[in-house]
């Protein structure tokens, strides 16, 4: 088939009944046009039009008593409207419209009346006007009734003779949407009975005054160009039921899935075998081409037969009146012209606005061509342009009677979807405009193609629309700011701020500056109520672009015991890694914005998170009684800046959660943080370090313990009366003391307070000199004892033995023989005349020794753990937060 140029033919919205019928047989069907009533629609696009009326002569009407009776249907009245206007025997009686109530007006210049009998919108409702040449006017329907009698009345100047004469329609000064149809005239007053029959359709159609076309012409009968003379089955206007689906027809050259696409677009369906009933859907066909035209058409069903073989109704307009119609297979690939989509009676149609504001819209038809009112009697409806049959124009008016004409900027030619329309009216200061006009769910978001797709996929990072309209630069997480948003200005006067920290390592302790180097994550959490957001989904986190950290509101953090660079990047935010992004654990409601669906996360519900990472630099109270086996206790004090000039001041939470993992570095092992906050103004971050000090154990204290254990081996292991070995050792001992402890001194911290290692040297120092001077006294005890107690051998010699005298005879054999015999009698007394109470010095100098080195220890130990418990007790008073990975770091 070949395709015609595109063009909208409009929508056709025929009412369903709510009964499931089923297609017809297959075989070709006859369907006369049976029993008909002519409706005359009447339709103004602006104020400009001609007069909008259908005019009726009766010159040879007799009688004194008129009985008029007709369907009206009200689409939504403008302003208010006469539907009917009749000029009998010279006396005008006008029945008017007006907020759903019929009026009516005796003669010209004379009040309006209110009948009291309400019509229902877009409704067929039946009434019967009679007149009495007695001056009454009955106005009635099946249930109401209205009277109005004895009105005073002056005479039209109706230059003809015409006793009858009747306008249907409004004037040029008035816009109105609406139709009749059945129009019944009798001379005669017509029953409560029949009227009542009428009204259910189940009586004539034709009034007593014949009303037949040859009768209509003869009597000059009348109808403007701008009035849409159609035919509509009679079971139509009489049912009063409410529709159930709306059949939507426009022109579009499409395959069966472009078509498919197409109504699933619209939020509806093809057409179906078993669902749907064929005579609804031809009827829109016949009642789209003009009476004496042939045409020949075809419609895609749903559920086709095979993948290349889909089901077809082939569609004959006769010229008769009549067409038939039949089922057909068609190749799936071929363009068929008119497409079919069946709507349930939830279609709707929302408008979006670039200004946010939002209107719905309900369809019906006007000359079987789409149109929108919504309740406030606003109408919007769309066809070929005026200046241009090829393009499409929005015909938009208000319940003020103004009214507005947009062109459609694009290639599309149907107006579904965001558009761009360009305003025709040089009174419209507007210009130009972006409407989305939507049949979405609320729970959809419309591409600007006119598809839906769930509101959730939008902005996800995948393209789910066929026209990528659901990301890019329309998505931003972060809806406009209100006019009243001033970023120092806090969102209330104590904004409470949630600090999660975690150290990445502890670079440096400089001792000699008290100052520790620490690279610290940190993660400020707060709510700003004045913000919302959007197209957040619970528990998934949204990074922020630069602009808008710039743009919001932050807390500015002091770090008190910071050095002043620390202070100053983190408040220019240089030399520091940053990450700015928002969280939410709650679902936000679905609203519309710039034309465009979403979901709106309310800043209330809305974590702000900002994330840096950071070198900092601050001073800490080392304390080296226990060195090396110290715990530092070290505090980063972060306090919150008060804005000046206002009663702003952000308070930490005490809910906090600080978070850390175990590190350690060369020196120290640093534990896993805690915090305590006072006063809610200053947040104390501590750091617990214990020093590794097993190194010192190898190449300081077992050394030095070794060393006093050799010096202490002294008093045991050499005879005492042996001074110069012992006494050699022990000052060996205590020069490599000292130069070791000399050694340690010159790398260990310094501080104006003692050290345990340096207590420790000065005892091993002190305990060998001990040992020195004890076998110093040792050596004088056995030197003592020795001279006065033994005499020495030479002495107890007999001088007068001749063997002795013999000897001296060789003078210098003789003074050999003496040498001798005096060292001789040095080392006996050594060796066999110790005294006793240099062994009882000795032993009890070794005694005391052991006994001080014990209690050394002990009191040593004690002062090292009370220190270092104290150091530990007062960090666990702090609050700690179990270490977890929540969220991605640096």
């Amino acid at each position: 088939m070949t395709c015609l140029p595109t063009e909208v033919l409009g929508l056709l919205c025929l009412l369903l009944s709510g009964s499931v019928r089923g297609i017809l047989d297959p075989q070709t069907e006859s369907l006369p046009r049976g029993e008909h009533l002519t409706v005359l629609d009447f339709f103004l696009h602006d104020l400009n039009d001609t007069t909008l009326q259908v005019q009726l002569n009766l010159t040879d009407f007799s009688g004194s008593t008129l009985a008029m009776c007709m369907w009206f249907r009200e689409v939504t009245p403008v302003v208010p409207a006469d539907i009917l206007e009749i000029d009998f025997n010279h006396r005008l009686t006008t029945v008017q419209v007006n907020k759903q109530e019929l009026y009516i007006q005796s003669t010209i210049g004379a009040p309006l009346y209110a009948s009291g009998i309400k019509i229902q919108k877009l409704t067929w409702t039946e009434f019967c006007i009679t007149l009495f040449g007695s001056e009454v006017i009955i106005l009635r329907t099946a249930d109401d009734v209205f009277v109005l009698g004895n009105t005073s009345y002056s005479k039209t100047q109706n230059n003809d003779d015409s006793p009858l004469k009747i306008s249907l329609g409004p004037d040029t000064t008035q816009m109105f949407f609406g139709a009749v149809a059945g129009i019944r005239i009798y001379d005669r007053e017509l029953t409560e009975e029949e009227i009542a029959v009428l009204n259910t359709c189940n009586g004539s159609s034709k009034g007593t005054v014949p009303f037949t076309e040859e009768s209509k012409a003869a009597n000059g009968f009348g109808i403007n160009n701008n009035v849409a003379k159609l035919r509509v089955k009679k079971s139509k206007i009489c049912d009063k039921e409410s529709p159930k689906n709306y059949i939507v027809l426009r022109q579009k050259c499409g395959n069966y899935n472009s078509m498919k696409v197409a109504c699933e677009n619209l939020g509806g369906r093809l057409p179906s075998r078993e669902r749907d009933y064929i005579e609804d859907i031809t009827d829109g066909f016949f009642y789209a081409h003009s009476e004496n035209q042939t045409s020949l058409q075809n419609i895609y069903l749903e559920s086709p037969n095979s993948p290349n073989q889909c089901d077809v109704i082939e569609i004959s307009i006769l010229s008769n009146e009549r067409y038939v119609y039949k089922n057909e297979t068609n190749e799936c690939a071929a363009d068929l012209q008119y497409l079919v989509c069946i709507l349930n009676e939830s279609y709707s149609l929302r408008v979006y606005t670039s200004n946010d504001n939002v209107q719905l819209l309900f369809p019906h038809t006007i000359r079987y061509k789409v149109f929108f009112s919504d309740s406030n009697n606003n109408f919007l409806t769309y066809a070929s342009c005026r200046h241009s049959q090829d393009l499409l124009c929005l015909f938009y008016y208000t319940q003020t009677t103004d009214y507005y004409t947009y062109e459609l900027q694009s290639d599309s030619t149907f107006f579904i979807g965001r558009k761009r329309w360009d305003s025709l009216l040089t009174s419209d200061s507007s210009g130009s405009k972006i409407f989305s006009m939507t049949v979405c769910n609320t729970s959809s978001f419309t591409c600007d193609s006119g598809s839906c797709i769930n509101i959730m996929l939008r902005c996800n990072g995948e393209v789910d629309c066929d026209d990528s309209s659901d990301e890019g630069a329309a998505c931003s997480y972060i809806l406009p700011l209100p006019t009243t948003y001033w970023k120092k200005m806090c969102p209330t006067s104590k904004p409470v701020i949630k600090m999660r920290a975690r150290s990445l390592g502890v670079n440096n302790v400089l001792m000699n500056n008290n100052e520790i180097e620490i690279t610290l994550f940190t993660d400020l959490t707060w709510m700003d109520h004045r913000v919302n957001f959007t197209m957040l989904l619970v528990g998934s986190t949204y990074q922020l672009p630069e602009e808008n950290l710039t743009e919001l509101w932050r807390p500015q953090i002091f770090l008190d015991n910071g050095g002043y660079s620390n202070n100053l990047n983190i408040a220019k935010r240089t030399s520091l890694l940053e990450n700015f992004y928002i969280r939410t654990n709650v679902t936000g409601d679905v609203f519309f914005h710039n034309t465009r669906e979403g979901i709106v996360n309310y800043g209330s519900d809305v974590e702000i998170h900002y994330e840096t990472s950071y070198l900092y630099t601050f001073g800490c109270r080392f304390d080296f009684f226990a060195f090396p086996f110290d715990i530092q206790v070290c505090s980063l004090k972060f306090s919150l800046k008060k804005i000046p000039g206002s009663s702003c001041q952000p308070v930490w939470s005490f809910v906090n959660a600080i978070l850390s993992n175990h590190s350690s570095i060369p020196m120290y092992d640093v534990q896993q943080l805690r915090y305590t906050i006072s006063n809610e103004k200053q947040l104390r971050i501590h750091v617990l370090m214990k020093r590794k000090y097993f190194s010192y154990l190898l190449t300081t204290f077992l050394p030095c313990i070794i060393l006093s254990v050799l010096g202490s081996m002294t008093m045991i292991s050499f005879r005492l009366d042996n001074f110069q070995d012992r006494i050699t050792v022990t000052l060996s001992l205590l020069i490599v003391v000292a130069s070791l402890f000399s050694q340690v001194v010159s790398t260990i911290p310094t501080s104006p307070s003692s050290k345990c290692v340096e207590i420790f040297f000065f005892y091993i120092i002190l305990r060998l000199a001990f040992v020195f001077m004890l076998h110093s006294i040792v050596d004088v005890i056995i030197s003592r004892g020795l001279r006065t107690v033994v005499k020495p051998i030479s002495s107890r010699l007999n001088p007068t033995d001749k063997s002795h005298k013999s000897k001296q005879r060789d003078e210098h054999s003789g003074k050999k023989a003496m040498g001798w015999l005096a060292d001789f009698d040095n080392e006996m007394r050594r060796a066999y005349f110790i005294p006793d109470q240099a062994q009882r010095v000795n032993k009890i100098g070794w005694i005391v020794g052991f006994t001080c080195d014990l209690m050394f220890a002990l009191i040593l130990s004690y002062f090292v753990l009370d220190n270092t418990s104290k150091q530990v007790n007062s960090f666990e008073a702090a609050e700690l937060y179990p270490f977890q990975e929540e969220y991605n770091d640096f």
